[in-house]
């Protein structure tokens, strides 16, 4: 299955826009369509999970953690974890590569810190 992504609440929007510039085709709900203000971590990941998208963020300090602690009831999609200097054109083309060379199924329970 191809992989989809979901923009955590923290996810620069400039990221997004990248992704789809790059591929229109390309599976990336927002935080807003995903009705994720004001939702904990483990809320967003519980809905991560439920769509079958990876979590997208920037939330490298407590997402992770909780990824740890919510595979240990249920499957997750995993989550990619990307520094906030990183320039949105690379971040861009790391996402797009993933969703080109790899299945859904690849990144379950796995946290991943681009760059590739």
């Amino acid at each position: 299955m191809k992989i989809r992504f979901l923009a955590d609440v923290n996810l620069s929007a400039a990221i997004v826009e990248a992704v789809l510039r790059l591929e229109a085709s390309i599976d990336f709900q927002t935080q807003r369509i995903a009705g994720l203000d004001r939702k904990t971590d483990p809320e967003v990941l519980r809905i991560a999970a439920e769509s079958g998208r990876l979590l997208v963020t920037h939330d490298r300090n407590t997402m992770p953690g909780h990824l740890r602690r919510f595979i240990i009831e249920q499957n997750s999609p995993g989550i990619i974890v990307i520094p906030q200097r990183m320039r949105v054109k690379f971040v861009a083309e790391d996402l797009h590569l993933m969703r080109a060379a790899s299945d859904a199924e690849e990144w379950h329970n796995r946290v991943v810190y681009l760059p590739l």
